[in-house]
This record gives C-alpha cells, sequence and structure tokens, in this order.
C-alpha cells in the first residue's frame, strides 16, 4: 500500500505540472526566456516531463521488491535506446531533436518497464494497485515522498535558470557547446547512476535488521567504491579524446580541455553524492537532502553568475562552476550522513 500511495502521489503531482507549464508555455517563453519560437519545444517538453517521471517509477517498484535481475534488463534496455534516439536525432535537428529524441526514449521505457512491470507481478502474484479509504497516509507522504519528489523537481528550476545566465552572457553557441557536453555526460552518468539507485532497499533493509549497523556500513562503503571506479573509469577515455568525442556533435562543437576537464572530473564525486543521498533516505533523512539540494543549486547559480557576468569564462565558467558546486555537495552530504551514523 505504501508503494500504491507514492506512485499515486507523484503521479498526480507530475500531472498538474505538466498541465501548468503547458498552458504557462507561452509566458514562460516571451516575458522571462524572450524567445517565442521557443514554445513548442517548452509544450513539447510537458510531454518529456509527465513519461520521463513514469519510467523511473515503474523502476522504483522493482527496486522496492528487490527484482535487481529484472531491473538490471530495463536498464540495459533504457542505456541502449537513450544512445540510439537522444544523440542521433540532437546532431541532425539541434535543440528540437534532443527534445523529440528524450520523448521517444521517455515514452519507449514507460511502454517497456510498464509491460514488464505487468508480466512481473503477475507471475509473482502481488496486488500492487489496491485502492482503498487509507490509501493516503499523509504522514508516511510527508516523511518520505514529499521531499524526494520536491528535491527532485527542484533540480530543473536552477538548472533551467543556469542556461538562461549562460546565454544572456555568452550567448547561444556556448550555450551549444556547453548543452553537447552535458549529454555526454549524462551518457556516462547512466551506469553508476543506476547503480546508486539499486543501494537504497539494500540499506533500508540493513538498517532495520541490524542493530549495530554493521551491514549498512559495508554496503555503503562498498557501495560508495564501486561508483566511484566505474564513474573514474568512464571518464578516462572522455578526458583522453575530448576533442575527438565533441567532434561527432560538429565541428562548431570543440571546447579547450579545461572545460571538459571540469565537466567530467566532477562526475565520480557527484556519483558518490547520489550513493550518500540514498542513505540519506533510508534514515529518513530526506528533508535533510532537499535542504541541501536548495543550498548547492544556489551555490552554483551564484557561481556561474560571477564567472560569467564579472570574470567573462563563457563555457569554462559554467563548467567550473558546477564542478565547485558538486563537491561542496558531495562533502556536505558525506558529512552530514557521517554524523547520523555517530
Amino acid at each position: 500500500q505504501l508503494v500504491t500511495q507514492n506512485y499515486v502521489f507523484v503521479l498526480l503531482i507530475t500531472l498538474i505540472l505538466a498541465i501548468v507549464v503547458y498552458f504557462a508555455a507561452p509566458i514562460l517563453s516571451t516575458t522571462i526566456l524572450k524567445s517565442p519560437q521557443l514554445n513548442e519545444e517548452i509544450q513539447l517538453s510537458v510531454a518529456v516531463l509527465f513519461f520521463g517521471v513514469i519510467f523511473p517509477l515503474n523502476e522504483a517498484v522493482f527496486r522496492g521488491f528487490e527484482w535487481f535481475k529484472a531491473l538490471g534488463v530495463l536498464q540495459a534496455i533504457g542505456s541502449v535506446s537513450f544512445l540510439i534516439f537522444v544523440p542521433l536525432l540532437s546532431i541532425n535537428y539541434g535543440v528540437y531533436g534532443a527534445i523529440i529524441g528524450y520523448l521517444i526514449f521517455t515514452v519507449f521505457m514507460t511502454f517497456i518497464t510498464t509491460f514488464y512491470l505487468y508480466i512481473k507481478l503477475k507471475k509473482e502474484n502481488v496486488k500492487l494497485f489496491v485502492f482503498d479509504s487509507t490509501i493516503f497516509h499523509f504522514s508516511q507522504l510527508s516523511k518520505m515522498s514529499v521531499p524526494v519528489l520536491l528535491a527532485a523537481i527542484i533540480e530543473a528550476p536552477f538548472f533551467w535558470y543556469s542556461q538562461v545566465l549562460l546565454v544572456t552572457f555568452a550567448g547561444m553557441v556556448e550555450n551549444g557547446k556547453i548543452g553537447a557536453l552535458m549529454q555526454i555526460r549524462s551518457l556516462i552518468l547512466i551506469i553508476p547512476g543506476y547503480i546508486s539507485l539499486v543501494t537504497l532497499p539494500l540499506l533500508s533493509n540493513s538498517l532495520s535488521k541490524n542493530d549495530d549497523n554493521n551491514q549498512y556500513k559495508s554496503y555503503l562503503k562498498r557501495s560508495i567504491q564501486l561508483n566511484f571506479t566505474i564513474a573514474l573509469i568512464c571518464i578516462i577515455p572522455m578526458l583522453l579524446f575530448s576533442n575527438d568525442i565533441m567532434r561527432l556533435f560538429g565541428k562548431d562543437f570543440q571546447v579547450d580541455f579545461w572545460t571538459s576537464f571540469f565537466a567530467y572530473i566532477s562526475i565520480p564525486f557527484f556519483v558518490i553524492a547520489s550513493v550518500v543521498d540514498q542513505s540519506l533516505i533510508a534514515k529518513g533523512k530526506a528533508w535533510t537532502n532537499f535542504y541541501i539540494s536548495i543550498f548547492w543549486n544556489c551555490i552554483f547559480i551564484a557561481l556561474i553568475y560571477v564567472n560569467l557576468s564579472y570574470y567573462k569564462l563563457g563555457g569554462l565558467g559554467y563548467m567550473f562552476s558546477m564542478c565547485i558546486a558538486i563537491l561542496v555537495l558531495t562533502g556536505l552530504k558525506y558529512y552530514l550522513n557521517s554524523k547520523t551514523n555517530e
């Protein structure tokens, strides 16, 4: 029943947000972005938002029931389909193509995860969606679902404003280069990102079964080491062959070494933050997680403003700001998680 209430709650909130953004698109494009031509892209992104929430929700159910083998199959399918749809359409059709590609990816993964979830529930004889008058336990929602959802949502406006600052102080060309780098970052984060999400049920179970927290600490340590190592291995070829990789986007997408360096070197630390994120949630510190999200994003925006408006560093300033903010994020989460162990 807890899974049902979380699923329905997140779905309803996402639907409401999608409707609001869709009808607010003309205002956002003309008054805030000052680019009326982006109205269609913003409205299209609403579909991406909706489907982009459903398939991770389905994956969360697999993690909740600890169906990790099935989850691994889904994540492999997701990684391959992302590589096929998003970069391909982005290269051929630019920003609009990237949105279309991501939409196709999210719709495809929503269909695959929903179908696979139906098969698993039927095979395991599990009734997931059972509705009654007690479906919403608001105390549980306020402790877990609400802060987790808010932490996920709060990232979007901060990232959007960071793009506004980049366009304002560095121009659309620089924004295009950073957009290409961010796509590569997303690809690198797929494998360690998925592995870090698997740690939540493991950590939760170990906390509930062991008073001395030994198994919990062991899971957390090994998960951090594994994810950091995988991420480190993934970024090495990116650092060595950054120019060759960027040529895949076209001759106009070349960036200097230091811009690539700061873009990629922060990835292993971001992965650590993601693992510790699961630890804080498992300990019931979801609101702490939310406050940290606000704090590090504020630092990110402040650094971007300084580096772009005062020092005129362009894309280098953007990626340097993100790297510093991620280091702050990782250090803060690790410190607060360690404090809760004492």
